[in-house]
């Protein structure tokens, strides 16, 4: 990679785009450090760090990953006592599933940065049973691109939590309570102002017209006149100081 210079780095917040996030994934493939692949993005190393941690891809081991494998003396752990023979050696395959002593063994590579499995030999060869994080550029920027959706929509909501809401809040104003009371009796983890926009944007079984007090409440009058006596007092304010005034001048 070129050691371009850090001195000129994008402004704060703003986000990686796919090429951004294909040279992190190129970078990891070769075995690049997380300064050299965030002098290369011209980001700060911390971002890279995020980027790979937020949206690695995780792919649970098979089969038998005991720490103890090559070691193991235990007999009889599915209980056949009939059976005298080392269960590692005889039933390499299953042994783990009943063996009360079973402890899955940790890459090595996945104890230190940047965590994942890129440019692992044996993850290429497929050679590997243990569990993997590995980094994708293309699978990263979907996930972006699907996080930025919906945070757009207006609510930061997942639909389970939006349907939990529905389900506590809908059923209690339907019987005539109000919402501040449901919000001091029920933990929400939203604020009144966010529930007040989600029944008046239709996103809840209940609406503006289950509120009593709304619906009992005029809506705020606005006088005809202000517009027009702000236009009139903004043109006194100019008499004097029109560019004509000044040629006359």
């Amino acid at each position: 990679m070129s050691k371009q210079s850090t001195k000129s780095l994008p402004s704060k917040g703003s986000h990686l785009r796919l090429e951004d996030r294909a040279k992190i994934e190129y970078g990891l493939n070769k075995g690049h450090s997380i300064r050299a692949i965030s002098r290369e993005i011209r980001k700060a190393p911390s971002t890279v760090m995020r980027e790979i941690q937020r949206n690695n891809n995780y792919t649970e081991s098979s089969g038998n990953v005991c720490e103890f494998l090559g070691s193991c003396n235990e007999r009889h752990v599915c209980g056949n006592i009939t059976c005298n023979s080392v269960c590692s050696k005889k039933c390499r395959s299953m042994c783990y599933i009943h063996c009360p002593a079973y402890s899955k063994y940790s890459c090595d590579k996945l104890k230190k940065p940047p965590h994942v499995c890129n440019g692992c030999s044996r993850l290429a060869n497929k050679s590997c049973d243990l569990e993997h994080y590995v980094y994708s550029a293309r699978d990263s920027h979907n996930k972006y691109r699907e996080t930025l959706k919906e945070r757009r929509n207006g609510f930061d909501l997942t639909l389970g939590k939006l349907v939990e809401i529905n389900n506590k809040v809908s059923p209690l104003i339907m019987q005539g309570q109000s919402p501040y009371h449901i919000m001091r009796s029920n933990e929400l983890g939203i604020s009144l102002s966010t529930l007040y926009r989600l029944i008046g944007s239709g996103e809840l079984d209940a609406r503006d017209i289950d509120l009593a007090e709304k619906v009992k409440r005029k809506p705020r009058s606005r006088s005809r006149h202000s517009s027009q006596n702000t236009n009139t007092r903004l043109q006194e304010a100019k008499v004097g100081h029109m560019y004509g005034d000044f040629l006359k001048y």
